[in-house]
């Protein structure tokens, strides 16, 4: 199925609430899942890379975050791929291919375990699965921290190169610290992803689909980075021998490298077959 879309915005209901979605782009269907902070207000830059010139995208803000709603009662995983199929439904996606980084490859994974016959293909970016496979580094930790001790254990378990004692690029150093703090202060600037964003975290530290990972019937393509510390590559390659036929790809990268990382989607959209004259796309900075 081709879906054609201009670029649209906006709220879609998911039952009793409503999730903010975007899409752009036009070509087979792809649902993108962001991670933990997937605020689109503040940044988007699955719309910014290649994908929308060979797909029709879709992404949408996860419950509790930024413009979405935030329903009562605990949260779990099987939540958010429920969340995911409602915007599937709202487009009328009988399937799509799906990308998910970090969070929300988590998220992928849960859908397509639970439910195969609406996912195509499937790529897991910088991901763990939980349980005895390992599961992503417990952000929550650090979450109490002084906004500079804060930015500085993020980036250093996001990224084993970086190195906030390196004298030698210590403007560089400086930079990421003070890119990274601008960015906590206005995601949390935003009193639902305040209220959310623990919320969030709740059911991320419960996620465990180790045991059903031969569930999953998508074609898979699981990427990790050498030196990310959050999800570690280990777990990538591991997860990826659970699932049958399951490529994987280690990138010179950390846990940033989607979009950061040009080999990411080039390497994506020659697996998916797609025509690659304009493929590259923009770092999220």
């Amino acid at each position: 199925m081709t879906v054609q879309l201009d670029k649209q915005e906006g709220l879609v209901c998911a039952g009793a609430f409503e999730l903010y979605v975007r899409r752009e782009g036009s070509g087979p269907p792809l649902l993108f899942l962001g991670g933990s902070s997937f605020d689109m207000s503040l940044r988007a830059p699955v719309f910014s890379s290649a994908l929308v010139q060979h797909f029709a995208v879709a992404a949408f803000e996860p419950r509790g975050l930024a413009r979405s709603g935030a329903p009562d009662g605990e949260w779990c995983m099987a939540d958010y791929a429920s969340d995911a199929l409602a915007v599937m439904d709202s487009l009328g996606w009988q399937r799509a291919d799906v990308i998910g980084e970090s969070f929300g490859g988590m998220t992928a994974l849960e859908l397509a375990i639970r439910h195969p016959h609406r996912v195509n293909r499937l790529a897991i970016v910088v991901a763990a699965p939980g349980g005895a496979g390992g599961s992503s580094y417990p952000i929550e930790e650090y979450s109490s921290a002084q906004p500079r001790e804060q930015a500085i254990a993020a980036l250093r378990i996001q990224d084993a190169r970086f190195d906030p004692f390196n004298s030698h690029s210590s403007l560089a150093v400086e930079a990421k610290i003070q890119e990274r703090m601008q960015f906590t202060q206005a995601f949390f600037g935003c009193p639902n992803n305040a209220l959310g964003h623990p919320r969030l975290l709740k059911a991320r530290s419960q996620h465990d689909c180790w045991d059903r990972l031969d569930q999953i019937k998508a074609q898979c393509t699981v990427i990790s980075g050498r030196f990310d510390n959050q999800a570690p590559a280990a777990y990538g390659a591991a997860m990826a021998k659970r699932i049958a036929g399951a490529k994987f790809l280690l990138i010179e990268g950390g846990h940033s490298l989607c979009f950061a990382e040009p080999e990411t989607i080039g390497f994506l959209l020659r697996e998916w077959g797609a025509s690659l004259n304009s493929v590259g796309c923009a770092s999220h900075g």
